[in-house]
């Protein structure tokens, strides 16, 4: 009698627990595939598509699969569901109050200058968000995360600490515990202020859709999220349309 204890391989299982107890209060549908044998399509090509990809989005249900054999890390995993549901709900959306709570916070420990360039951000924002701090200081945030990434400038190192340091206690609130990088916790910050909305123009969406190819980890670390001993698996996760799968950077 074969022992299944043999077949389970303890790394799949911390990154299935870890996914888990990421997304339990997030309010984030997530489906855990653990054998990639359980993707079934009657399309082929995209049956194969999903098997080596490290996820995918379905709009249509709101639900985020994640296939766990093809990361290479619990936080990889983590990563992965955190990029997906930001880029299409945005942080406060999936943390709500404690997301405003972190901009507060953020905002409390500001410099002197940190504080009138996010002041004079509010006196720019439009209609019922005209001189919202909050908001603006996500805007804020959003563009140092892009500057910080692009062309570092003086006194950014200092801001970045202590904004990371609050975003990772909000973080493990909600039971992410694993470590990321600073890139990854850029870009979360980054596509939750940039993800693409309805009602904005197609100039817009290209600008949008340029900077995420060049600030997304996916591209910037240089290196494939997949394990190499496992099946070959693509270079990205997906977007599960009516029609066709498109890439997700």
């Amino acid at each position: 009698m074969v022992d299944t204890n043999e077949r389970i391989d303890p790394l799949d299982a911390e990154i299935a627990d870890t996914v888990r107890q990421a997304t339990a209060h997030s309010g984030i549908p997530v489906r855990i595939v653990e054998d990639v044998e359980e993707i079934v399509s009657n399309n082929a090509a995209l049956q194969a598509r999903q098997r080596a990809s490290r996820g995918w989005y379905d709009p249509s249900t709101g639900e985020m699969v994640v296939v766990v054999p093809n990361h290479d890390s619990a936080a990889d995993a983590v990563a992965t569901v955190l990029h997906e549901a930001v880029g299409h709900h945005g942080m406060r959306a999936l943390y709500g109050d404690a997301f405003n709570s972190f901009l507060e916070q953020v905002y409390a420990d500001a410099n002197p200058d940190m504080r009138v360039a996010i002041f004079r951000l509010s006196q720019t924002l439009s209609g019922r968000d005209f001189g919202n701090i909050t908001i603006a200081t996500e805007e804020y945030i959003a563009s140092l995360a892009e500057q910080g990434i692009r062309n570092p400038f003086a006194g950014a190192t200092t801001a970045w600490e202590h904004i990371k340091a609050a975003l990772r206690a909000m973080l493990r609130r909600f039971g992410v515990t694993v470590q990321m990088t600073d890139n990854d916790l850029r870009y979360l910050l980054w596509k939750s202020y940039n993800r693409i909305k309805a009602g904005d123009g197609l100039m817009e969406i290209a600008r949008k859709a340029a900077a995420d190819a060049e600030l997304s980890p996916y591209r910037s670390e240089g290196r494939s999220r997949f394990r190499e001993n496992k099946r070959p698996c693509a270079e990205s996760a997906w977007v599960l349309t009516a029609n066709e799968m498109t890439t997700v950077k």
